[in-house]
């Protein structure tokens, strides 16, 4: 009779343990923050320096190959060439870094010095990046913008010489700002379950931004059924839902419950164990994290975490008895085996 009474205290502990389970780490992400190149959405002269042309190629050109360019050219002012000429980089989500880079040179004839400059502002301040002195093509940057919250950008070339009698030019290969998002950058996924619901924590670099991205959880449950995905919850802006996949496109299933941690940064899903069972509840589960760059979007994706494939949570860290049944269960069981047990020891007494 002890040894049954250790036995069952031994399994009731073993289903407290499950129940009440602390994080499980899926896995890490070491990797940099996401990137992304942003390129610019128009170009114009400088409506406060409104000199020179496009002669030659288009911006968008500089990007279909290595070695197509773009040149700009100063115009006449009177008896003077100059040229002031403005780049637009629009729609730009908030950020962790920005950075800018651009490839030229100065035209072979008449070459006059063209400085390089960023605002957040088409009529400035301007900030001067570089200035490009020579005819020889070299890659200038990446140099630090210091505005990762503006959601335009400007990129002004403009001569220096306002009184230069001669025409310049200057060739460009290729230019655009390169952005990082640490709010979607993942150092660490997690799982717990407390047999009512399940979360699904991602630590971050930075603290999340749902109106800039969209957060998910894709789950594959059962492992290698039907779908290689079957559920999805998201996270972004008025947004905090479970879907699920039908073979064709998702449907949304009710809301769940998103909490925003900090120290470290991070996002947990709860959702309700019963929700995700398909049909059952204990399935070997395939798990991962994505992120998209707009609110409540799908199109471009910034991260993913693992960087490929699924994170794996077997069947026996998901437990079959809803929380706090368990505990109940393990009461009983405690006071079931107690019971017998003195009722074994009365029976010694009496025939003694």
């Amino acid at each position: 009779m002890i040894a049954m009474l250790l036995v069952c205290l031994i399994l009731s502990s073993s289903a407290l343990s499950v129940v009440a389970q602390t994080w499980i780490t899926l896995g890490t992400d070491p990797a940099g923050e996401p990137l992304r190149d942003e390129t610019a959405d128009a170009e114009q002269q400088d409506p406060n320096y409104a000199y020179g042309s496009n002669t030659a190629g288009t911006y968008q050109d500089t990007w279909t190959s290595n070695d197509v360019r773009e040149t700009l050219t100063e115009g006449k002012s009177g008896a003077n060439y100059r040229l002031g000429w403005v780049y637009t980089f629009s729609s730009l989500s908030v950020r962790t870094d920005t950075k800018f880079s651009i490839e030229g040179r100065l035209g072979s004839t008449n070459p006059e010095s063209m400085t390089v400059s960023w605002s957040t502002s088409i009529n400035g301040p301007w900030n001067l990046l570089v200035t490009i002195s020579s005819t020889t093509e070299s890659t200038y940057g990446p140099y630090d913008i210091t505005s990762d919250t503006s959601t335009t950008l400007y990129i002004q070339i403009k001569d220096t010489d306002s009184s230069e009698k001669l025409i310049s030019s200057i060739d460009i290969d290729y230019m655009f700002f390169r952005c990082s998002f640490g709010q979607v950058d993942k150092t660490g996924c997690y799982f717990r379950n407390d047999g009512t619901y399940a979360y699904f924590k991602e630590n971050l670099v930075a603290a999340s931004d749902a109106s800039s991205f969209t957060y998910t959880v894709y789950l594959d449950k059962p492992s290698g059924g039907t779908y290689s995905q079957d559920y999805r919850m998201v996270y972004s802006s008025g947004t905090a839902k479970l879907q699920k996949w039908n073979g064709a496109s998702w449907q949304d299933q009710g809301s769940i419950t998103v909490e925003i941690g900090t120290s470290p940064d991070s996002i947990t899903f709860q959702v309700a164990l019963a929700d995700i069972a398909n049909p059952d509840i204990q399935q070997d589960t395939n798990v991962w994290f994505e992120e998209y760059l707009g609110a409540n979007s799908f199109t471009t994706l910034l991260d993913r975490a693992p960087d490929s494939g699924s994170y794996f949570i077997s069947a026996q860290d998901i437990p079959e008895l809803p929380w706090p049944t368990s505990l109940f269960f393990i009461a009983a069981v405690v006071v079931t085996v107690c019971f017998l047990h003195t009722r074994w020891f009365m029976k010694d007494v009496q025939r003694c």
